[in-house]
C-alpha cells in the first residue's frame, strides 16, 4: 500500500493542471483501479477477506481519501481554469467517476430505463 499511498501523495501536493493533464493521470487511475481491486479481494470472505479486516479497512480509507479529499480540490481548481482545463476536467470526471461507479463506490448516473408498454393499441390510437 505504501507505493499507492506515495502516488495518491503525489497527486495531492501537485497542481490541478498537472494532475488534470492524461499523460499524468493515468499513474493515479491505475493506482485507484489496483486498489478497488485488492480492496474487493481483502474483504471477500470467500477468499479469506474481512471487509472490517486491517487491510480493507487501510486500502478503503485510501480510495475514501482520494474521492473526498483530493480529486475535489483537483475539481475545484480546474473549475476555475482555461478551456483546457475544462477539458481535462471532463475528461478526468468521466474516467475516476467511471471507475467509482463500476465499482460500486458512488451511485450510478445513468438514467433510469424507459419503460415502454408490451402492446401498443394501434386502433385507440387511429380512433382519436
Amino acid at each position: 500500500m505504501a507505493n499507492y499511498e506515495s502516488i495518491f501523495s503525489y497527486f495531492e501536493n501537485s497542481s490541478a493542471s498537472f494532475a488534470a493533464n492524461p499523460e499524468n493521470n493515468e499513474d493515479l487511475i491505475a493506482a485507484l483501479d489496483a486498489c478497488f481491486k485488492m480492496y474487493f479481494v481483502a474483504s471477500d470472505k470467500k477468499l479469506g477477506g474481512d471487509s472490517k479486516g486491517k487491510l480493507a479497512t487501510t486500502i478503503y480509507k485510501s480510495i475514501n481519501r482520494v474521492y473526498k479529499k483530493i480529486i475535489p480540490r483537483i475539481y475545484a481548481d480546474l473549475e476555475n481554469s482555461s478551456t483546457e482545463g475544462n477539458m481535462q476536467l471532463i475528461n478526468l470526471k468521466i474516467n475516476l467517476g467511471g471507475m467509482a461507479e463500476h465499482y460500486g463506490f458512488s451511485k450510478t448516473s445513468a438514467p433510469n430505463p424507459v419503460t415502454t408498454p408490451n402492446e401498443i393499441d394501434l386502433n385507440g390510437i387511429l380512433k382519436q
